[in-house]
């Protein structure tokens, strides 16, 4: 296995761990995810539905980047939602929800201040741009290679 091959393996198993961790502490301890949710800066009605569906969206991405034939979408999905969450991080950092807002993670992770928490989020979002740019660069080699045997 080529080296960028196996650093795209390990991003994959750094994501699939971190989303399968989060979603299933958020799951298995739902009345107090849930009562996080409730003091998040939107409306309390969507509380129930943002308490599954979080980890739901994790763990469709972690099946995602299981299977090579979805890795690019699950790389592109993992990366984009690190990417929302730093940004939500940004603005909780900011003081633009005026008030404390409590992080809904679950496990180790509802432990971390949220400077912490940004700082651990754009790791995420770093390790899924190199991915995708070496995803991109493996496809583009096989591609190449493909077409020199038809040419």
């Amino acid at each position: 296995m080529k080296t960028r091959a196996i650093i795209i393996e390990i991003i994959c198993c750094l994501f699939i761990a971190m989303f399968l961790y989060a979603a299933i502490t958020k799951l298995t301890d739902y009345h107090n995810s849930f009562l996080k949710m409730l003091n998040q800066p939107f409306d309390n009605k969507y509380a129930p539905f943002m308490t599954w569906a979080v980890p739901a969206v994790e763990i469709i991405i972690s099946s995602l980047l299981i299977s090579e034939k979805t890795r690019r979408i699950g790389l592109y999905a993992a990366t984009g939602l690190m990417l929302i969450f730093s940004g939500y991080v940004t603005f909780v950092l900011s003081g633009y929800y005026n008030g404390v807002v409590p992080c809904s993670c679950g496990g180790f992770l509802s432990s971390m201040n949220w400077t912490q928490h940004l700082l651990f989020n754009l790791f995420f979002v770093a390790i899924g741009v190199v991915a995708l740019f070496f995803h991109k660069r493996k496809n583009a080699h096989r591609e190449t290679r493909t077409s020199n045997v038809y040419a």
